[in-house]
């Protein structure tokens, strides 16, 4: 969506009619929308939403745009519209700085996102995670329809984990060896798994537009992105979509196809992300109700 002039279409209009006549040089237009595809759709949509709102500008610009003597200056002024609103989604830049995505999620103070993985071998298991991370804690909440049924504490520092069963009432305390609490971090931090992915053979997506984020997206299925799986997977698809405003990933997708005896097809979404958020340390303390038994 383009930003800027929300409510108001005069401003084009009147920019078309000061540049029809100029005798400056003509913008190549056909060449300009084939370099710049998104940028094309993001006008085109959005001029057919006001399109019942506002029907003599429409006519207006269809008149202009018929005209050849005029085609290469309205679309200068067309041009300079598409980029105001692109700017919007990030200053001067359009598309994602790939090599800069790490270095933000390592300085990014803590994390909240949602984790949901589903199961052909399940069909009928609904539920997620919900992961709130820093550098030194992890805690994550199992959801099995919106009921809470599990919560884990990782306190990578101490290496200490609690463990709190809802339903049955008990909870476990254990240490955690070093490479233990290693594997976990690994397992659950979507810096790791962006770490990966990045690593893998991947294709470019393009742009689109997620949640009314502008995003670009990765895809890769380079099964070096599981080559610690055990046993290997069949096929494996991951697309990995992040902001090009902010350079922090908005949704990472996809599946993972095994034997029907190893799991069947897996497939997992981890949307929801909060990012450099400065969670309160009481977030990572175990909150353990007083009827609940301690186990080995």
């Amino acid at each position: 969506m383009i930003m800027g002039h929300p409510e108001n279409d005069k401003w084009l209009d009147e920019a078309l009619s000061e540049t029809i006549g100029s005798e400056e040089t003509r913008t190549n237009f056909e060449k300009w929308k084939g370099n710049h595809p998104h940028a094309v759709e993001m006008l085109t949509s959005r001029a057919e939403r006001k399109a019942s709102a506002s029907p003599s500008s429409l006519t207006r610009r269809r008149i202009i745009m018929k005209s050849p003597i005029t085609k290469g200056a309205a679309a200068a002024v067309i041009i300079a519209a598409v980029l105001i609103g692109v700017s919007q989604f990030g200053g001067s830049a359009t598309s994602v700085a790939w090599g800069e995505v790490i270095g933000r999620l390592e300085a990014s103070r803590g994390v909240i996102l949602r984790r949901t993985m589903t199961s052909s071998n399940r069909p009928g298991e609904v539920g997620y995670r919900m992961i709130y991370g820093c550098p030194t804690h992890t805690r994550t909440d199992q959801y099995e329809a919106d009921r809470i049924t599990s919560s884990r504490y990782c306190d990578y520092s101490a290496r200490t984990m609690v463990r709190i069963e809802h339903d049955d009432k008990r909870y476990v305390r254990r240490p955690m060896s070093e490479q233990e609490a290693q594997d976990h971090r690994d397992e659950i931090s979507p810096k790791a798994w962006t770490e990966k992915f990045l690593s893998c053979e991947c294709r470019n997506l393009g742009q689109k537009m997620i949640d009314g984020i502008l995003c670009e997206g990765l895809e890769t299925t380079d099964p070096a992105f599981l080559d610690d799986s055990d046993p290997p997977v069949e096929s494996l698809m991951l697309q990995l979509w992040v902001s090009v405003e902010t350079g922090y990933p908005v949704l990472l997708e996809g599946n993972a196809v095994n034997k029907p005896d190893d799991g069947g097809r897996i497939e997992v979404v981890l949307d929801q992300f909060q990012w450099d958020v400065e969670l309160d340390p009481s977030e990572f303390e175990p909150k353990i109700p007083p009827d609940y038994e301690l186990t080995d």
